[in-house]
C-alpha cells in the first residue's frame, strides 16, 4: 500500500534535515579548520557588546605580544588581542568594521608590521580563511571572497568542501572540536586572544635600530593598501581613536629592510595626523632584554610580553580617556578567572622545577586558550598540591 503523500514529504524533509545537521555537526567539530587561531577571533565575539576599551588589532606580534589579562589586573582596562598570523593590511577594514559593529572601544591599537610585507604578503590566502570562517558580518565575508581570495566562493560559505579531505586526521579533528566546546562551555576567552610563549631565542649580530630613520619604500601594492586604509578610517562616524604602533623586533642583516619599510609607514601616518609609537626605540624604558625576552626574531615571549604589556598598558591609562564599563556580572567574572589563570600560566613558567608538557629544550608549551592549555594548567595545579 502507497504511503500518504504528505508521509513522504514530511520523511523526505526528515532525512534532508538529518543530513544538513550531521554536515553542520561535521564542519563544526570535526571537519573545520579549528585551532588557536580560530579561537582568538570567535572568543572576540564572546565579549559582552561595549565591554572593551581596547582592541588590539594586527599579526602574531600582537598575540605574543601584548596581555590583556594583565593590562586588566595593573590598569583596570579591559582588552583583547584581535590578531591573525601575518595578518595582511588588506585585510585591516574589513577587522575594524567587525570591532565596530558590537564593540565601541576607546582606541584601537594597530600594529603596523605587516604593512612592511612584500608582495607575497600583502594578499594572504591563509589569513582570509581565519577571518571569513570566524567572522559574524556575511557582507564582508563575501567581498573578502570576492575580492581577495583564491579558493572557490562556495568554499567561503561551506568550508567543509575545502577541508572534507581532512576526515582521515582524526588527533587534529578531535582537538578542533575540543576547542571550540571548550570555548562554547566557558563562554569567554581564556586569555583574550594571547599567547603565552616560553621559548627562548638568542640572536646574535643583532642590529640596533635606536635612532635609525632610515627609509624604504613600501611596496606599491601595501602603500595602496594602507593610503585606502588611512582614508576609511579618517570617513569613520566614531569615537573610537586609533593609534599605531611597531612592536620590538630582533633585527638583523636578514630583515632590517622590514624595519626602514616601517619608517616609510611611519611617515605616512603622521603625515596624515596619527599617533604612532615605535617601541624599537623603548628597548631600554622597557627593560626588555634581547638575550631572554624573545621568542624568536619576530615576537616576545611570556617575560617580554610582561615588559611590554606593563609600558603599553601604562601609556593607554595615561593619554586615552578609558571611560569605565559598565560590565555584567557573569562579565567580571569572566575577567577575574582570565586574571587568574595568567597567574597561574607565569608561575608555570617560571617554575623551574615542573616538566610537565616540556619540549626536547626544556621549554615549556606554549598557551593560549584552548583545550590543551585548560589541561596544562590544571594539571599543574595538581602537581602544585601534590608537592
Amino acid at each position: 500500500m502507497k504511503k500518504p503523500l504528505t508521509h513522504r514529504i514530511i520523511t523526505v524533509a526528515a532525512l534532508v534535515v538529518a543530513i544538513v545537521g550531521t554536515l553542520f555537526l561535521l564542519e563544526q567539530y570535526y571537519l573545520g579548520h579549528y585551532d588557536n587561531h580560530s579561537m582568538r577571533i570567535q572568543g572576540f565575539y564572546k565579549e559582552e557588546k561595549d565591554s572593551l576599551n581596547v582592541v588590539m588589532l594586527g599579526a602574531s606580534e600582537i598575540y605574543y605580544g601584548f596581555d590583556p589579562a594583565q593590562a586588566y589586573e595593573e590598569y583596570g582596562f579591559t582588552s583583547y588581542d584581535f590578531a591573525l598570523p601575518s595578518n595582511p593590511i588588506s585585510l585591516w577594514k574589513y577587522e575594524v568594521e567587525e570591532i565596530l559593529a558590537t564593540q565601541h572601544p576607546d582606541v584601537i591599537v594597530m600594529e603596523v608590521t605587516s604593512a612592511s610585507y612584500n608582495m607575497h604578503l600583502v594578499y594572504k590566502e591563509s589569513a582570509n580563511r581565519y577571518l571569513t570562517e570566524n567572522m559574524l558580518n556575511a557582507d564582508n565575508k563575501l567581498e573578502i571572497a570576492a575580492t581577495l581570495g583564491e579558493d572557490d566562493l562556495l568554499t567561503y560559505y561551506l568550508p567543509i568542501i575545502k577541508y572534507h579531505s581532512n576526515w582521515a586526521d582524526l588527533k587534529n579533528n578531535l582537538y578542533g572540536g575540543l576547542n571550540r566546546l571548550t570555548l562554547q562551555v566557558h563562554g569567554t576567552h581564556l586569555t583574550k586572544g594571547h599567547i603565552a610563549s616560553d621559548v627562548m631565542m638568542t640572536v646574535t649580530d643583532t642590529i640596533d635600530m635606536t635612532g635609525v630613520t632610515k627609509a624604504k619604500k613600501l611596496s606599491s601594492y601595501a602603500e595602496v593598501e594602507l593610503r585606502e586604509f588611512l582614508n576609511y578610517l579618517k570617513s569613520l562616524d566614531t569615537d573610537t581613536e586609533f593609534l599605531f604602533v611597531l612592536f620590538p623586533h630582533l633585527w638583523i642583516k636578514e630583515n632590517a629592510s622590514r624595519y626602514y619599510r616601517a619608517n616609510t609607514t611611519k611617515s605616512l601616518l603622521e603625515a596624515e595626523g596619527f599617533n604612532y609609537i615605535d617601541f624599537n626605540q623603548k628597548i631600554e624604558e622597557m627593560g626588555l632584554d634581547q638575550s631572554t625576552d624573545f621568542r624568536d626574531r619576530e615576537h616576545l615571549n611570556w617575560s617580554g610580553s610582561d615588559k611590554l604589556t606593563t609600558y603599553l598598558g601604562q601609556y593607554l591609562a595615561e593619554n586615552y580617556d578609558l571611560g569605565s564599563r559598565d560590565l555584567s556580572k557573569k562579565s567580571l567574572e569572566g575577567w577575574e578567572t582570565v586574571v587568574e589563570a595568567d597567574h597561574l600560566m607565569k608561575e608555570y613558567f617560571a617554575d623551574d622545577s615542573t616538566t610537565l608538557r616540556t619540549d626536547k629544550n626544556g621549554r615549556k608549551k606554549g598557551l593560549s586558550g584552548t583545550f590543551m592549555s585548560y589541561r596544562t594548567l590544571r594539571e599543574y595545579q595538581e602537581e602544585i598540591l601534590q608537592r
